[in-house]
This record gives C-alpha cells, structure tokens and sequence, in this order.
C-alpha cells in the first residue's frame, strides 16, 4: 500500500478511505479494465463504410489505451499473486479480441477491410504497441513515441483498409488519444 500511495502522490487516510487493502486496489483495477471492455461498441451489424472506418479508428483508440496500460510484468505479476483476478482479465480480453475479429471480419465481408487472419492483427497490436512504449527500445532504436505510434497507425491502416478507402482515415484524428497516452507515460 505504502507504494501505491506514493505513486498516486495521495495521502495515506485519502487511499484508505477509498481501498481498505491492496486487494481492494487490485479488484478496482481490474475491474475498470472489464467496465473499458464491456462499455466498447463497434460496429459489426451496420453496412455503412464510413461507420465502419470510424469504428476502426475507435478500435484503434481502445487498443493504444489498453495495450499501453497492461504491461507483460503486471499481467505475470497479477497471474502469480492473483490468479482468479488474473483469469477474469483473461476472460475480458478474450471478449475484447472476440469483438475485434467480429469487426475485423465484418469488414472483410463489405470488402471494406484486406482478406487477411484478423487474429494476426490482434497479434500485432498485443505486441506491437507495448513494444513501440518501451523506453529501452525508442532509445534503441532512435524513434521517438509519438512518431513511433502514428508510424504504426498508419501502418494498421495499411494492413487492415484496402488501398481505396485509407484515403478517408486520418491519423490526426487520433492524435488526442495519442497525446493522452503519451502523457500519463513519459
């Protein structure tokens, strides 16, 4: 708890009056992280390109977010010292990667999206943007995160959009969602 407090930068009575253990903090956690699950809606029964291409471009928002916020070493740490928290996350993003493949697949059908595995995608992104956040590998690699993550958003446009319709994506549009992340990080 004594370091829980000193990351929120909280006072002691203000965290206990919230969480009376670090098992309450760990359920809360995951918790949010179920809520962010449940609460996302992509569009998958609608014909409308350009709700799809939004749809993407939320998908793709959700993914920066929750990928850059569930790191490797939590995600051991949470299945050595609690593995029925750890199951019900797993539970959550299989939902998650369920609906993206939905999605990714629906646009397939519209011809919107290329005929490729969508569970490929999902594979880059797991791996891909917590890669692309890691310190060590920017300074590595002399790429800066900002620049790093709008390279591979463009470059998910690249792989899922057929070369038609990627002229009606704009990386600006996340651009927010990007500079939010980039803040509670660096």
């Amino acid at each position: 708890m004594d370091d829980i407090i000193r990351i929120a930068h909280a006072s002691r009575t203000t965290v206990y009056r919230y969480f009376s253990s670090k098992d309450d903090v760990m359920i809360a956690v995951i918790t949010e992280y179920c809520d962010f699950i449940d609460d996302l809606q992509l569009p998958t029964a609608n014909n409308d390109q350009t709700a799809m291409l939004i749809g993407l471009n939320e998908l793709i928002k959700a993914q920066l977010l929750f990928e850059s916020s569930l790191s490797r070493r939590f995600r051991q740490e949470l299945a050595t010292e609690y593995p029925q928290l750890s199951s019900t996350l797993n539970t959550a993003i299989e939902k998650f990667d369920q609906q993206q493949r939905q999605f990714y697949t629906h646009g397939q059908t519209l011809k919107l999206f290329n005929q490729a595995n969508p569970t490929l995608w999902l594979l880059a992104d797991h791996e891909m943007i917590s890669t692309l956040l890691d310190e060590h590998y920017l300074v590595t690699h002399s790429l800066s995160a900002r620049q790093a993550l709008i390279d591979y958003v463009n470059f998910k446009y690249q792989q899922v959009v057929r070369p038609e319709y990627q002229g009606q994506l704009r990386v600006r549009d996340l651009d927010p969602t990007i500079s939010k992340l980039l803040q509670s990080r660096f």
